[in-house]
């Protein structure tokens, strides 16, 4: 009988609650109204897609650490990238309605960058700038959705 190390004791885990947040996503993906009749693809599409991505990768995990094939050496975890990214997370969150999508993402971009030691901290504040005006622009002008303005409400 195979007997399960803590790193496999870990992957187990990770991939349960890979299946288990995709069963979960899946289902509440159903709940979601369907939209008018000139939908292309509708708003459950992305929530398809994100839950059956992480039912098949849950299911793969679950497949290697049940067949005993995964044997690869825990990576120390990089608590300070990790402390910055849900850094990034929590300022995200807080400044969406006050200062507005483009600075609440610029800021989450720059600190996700940081996190993974990205190089030059101006170039990607502007690459996070660039691209959170191009998201904001699309979502707002190409898709219709409304994004909070925030402080730069009277530029656009």
């Amino acid at each position: 009988m195979y007997s399960f190390k803590s790193a496999d004791r870990m992957e187990l885990g990770i991939a349960l609650a890979s299946i288990l947040f995709g069963l979960f996503l899946l289902a509440d993906s159903f709940t979601i109204k369907l939209g008018s009749g000139y939908d292309h693809i509708g708003p459950r599409f992305f929530p398809f897609v994100i839950s059956t991505g992480l039912l098949v990768t849950g299911i793969l995990m679950l497949l290697e650490v049940l067949s005993g094939t995964s044997h690869r050496e825990a990576e120390p975890v990089n608590l300070s990238a990790f402390g910055i990214l849900i850094f990034g997370l929590v300022i995200c969150l807080l400044l969406l309605k006050p200062a507005g999508f483009i600075i609440a993402c610029s800021i989450q971009f720059w600190l996700i960058a940081r996190a993974f030691a990205a190089g030059d901290g101006l170039r990607n504040a502007i690459t996070g700038v660039v691209l959170s005006i191009s998201v904001y622009f699309i979502f707002t002008r190409g898709l219709g959705l409304v994004l909070p303005r925030g402080i730069l409400a009277g530029l656009f």
